[in-house]
């Protein structure tokens, strides 16, 4: 980084302290809803509920999460992030304080509402607040706060895991409750940033039309949809995949592991990366390179030699696009609206989530998993390739210039 591309003076270790506090939090979020992740169905499961129930009960967390991102976006920029993201936590610790005292299923859902309620006001107020953090130096921030996020992910499932089958349920959603307190009271360390010109929450509403007109947003949202949609392929008929060609849980977890700390790895280096190589080709990587993760897996049959590999490679892809999404987001808005447009770009991602899991679900049922995982991983490796088209249609401007990251 050049002496023109350091951040400001920052005497009293504001900054510093904002990215070391907003890391933190999101590490022990990450850790709660990763926990989650496989607690939920797997509690369902132990209750004696039918698959019927189990879908209605994971799926209810969706509700919340096309609206409610630019609305806790639209608030973050009128009121500041820390409120909001804090009520995200707070919403995640009283869905699992619900688990730990209730088993119908009416409780059940309206846990999972909380869940999805919590992600919609978390994600993009954090995000946001993370960008703010230095405007001059986005890329190394992204990459640390996203680095602490993904390890909080990766150690989350596998905590959860392991304390359901060792101890029990009740004790597990009791960590993902200790650990959603642990998370908001380290919120109330976030030091507040310093914010452009006070609008009012009409102006910032008002905004919204022109953000859905803004072809550098709508790069962003199409990088945050070919990457959701790898993402889907997982949770959709990925596992079926592993399952049905006879991959142990234990090694599908280590596969998941792989994937996490390559992503944790690849984000700690994400701002070297987009310097080194541009925003064009980092986004070509990134969603492309998770495409050709799944391929790999696919015509490998599941092979274990392939597994891993494909694996370590995907995480470092997934992470490049992902930063580079939230990266975009930062360079094409004002401060001041940098929640309402991290908002925006992350309904392209539950978009993906809402679509991609249906449309594979027909794809396997007609034609089998391994076509399913081909089509899936064809569509993020198509995205990828028409990175050359789509920053010369939606980024006018040299990418030269926009390398470091900065604005």
């Amino acid at each position: 980084m050049t002496h023109a591309d350091q951040p400001p003076a920052d005497p009293n270790g504001l900054r510093r302290r904002a990215l070391w506090v907003i890391s933190l939090v999101s590490a022990l979020y990450g850790v709660q809803f990763g926990m989650l992740v496989p607690l939920v169905p797997l509690y369902l499961l132990s209750l004696g509920y039918n698959i019927a129930l189990l879908g209605a009960v994971i799926s209810a967390q969706g509700a919340f999460q096309f609206l409610l991102p630019l609305f806790a976006g639209a608030v973050s920029d009128r009121f500041g992030e820390r409120v909001v993201l804090r009520a995200g936590l707070v919403a995640l610790l009283v869905s699992a304080l619900v688990f730990v005292t209730s088993e119908a299923v009416w409780a059940l859902i309206g846990a999972q509402l909380f869940i999805g309620a919590g992600r919609a006001v978390y994600n993009p107020a954090a995000q946001s607040y993370a960008t703010r953090i230095s405007e001059t130096d986005r890329a190394r921030v992204i990459g640390r706060y996203r680095a602490a996020e993904a390890l909080g992910q990766g150690v989350g499932p596998l905590l959860g895991g392991v304390l359901a089958f060792a101890v029990d349920f009740d004790a597990a959603f009791a960590v993902v409750a200790a650990g959603s307190a642990a998370a908001l009271l380290a919120s109330l360390l976030l030091p507040e940033l310093p914010r452009g010109m006070a609008t009012t929450l009409r102006e910032v509403v008002r905004a919204i039309p022109g953000f859905a007109r803004s072809k550098p947003l709508l790069l962003a949202g199409i990088c945050a949809f070919g990457l959701s949609a790898s993402v889907a392929v997982f949770i959709s008929v990925g596992v079926a995949f592993f399952s049905d060609t006879g991959i142990e849980a234990s090694v599908i977890a280590l596969a998941v592991i792989v994937f996490t700390a390559s992503s944790a790895i690849a984000s700690y280096g994400f701002a070297r990366i987009v310097a080194r190589l541009g925003q064009r080709l980092v986004f070509a990587l990134g969603v492309g390179g998770v495409g050709v993760m799944w391929l790999s897996i696919a015509g490998a049959g599941g092979s274990l030699v392939v597994l891993l590999p494909a694996m370590l490679l995907g995480g470092a892809a997934a992470t490049l696009a992902n930063n580079l999404r939230t990266l975009l987001s930062a360079e094409y808005s004002a401060p001041e609206q940098r929640g309402l447009a991290v908002a925006l770009v992350g309904s392209y991602w539950a978009l993906a989530q809402l679509l991609v899991p249906a449309a594979l679900g027909i794809v396997a049922s007609l034609a089998g998993l391994t076509t399913a995982l081909v089509v899936g991983g064809c569509f993020a490796l198509l995205v990828g390739l028409s990175a050359p088209l789509l920053f010369r249609l939606l980024l006018p401007r040299p990418q030269a210039a926009l390398g470091s990251g900065g604005a």
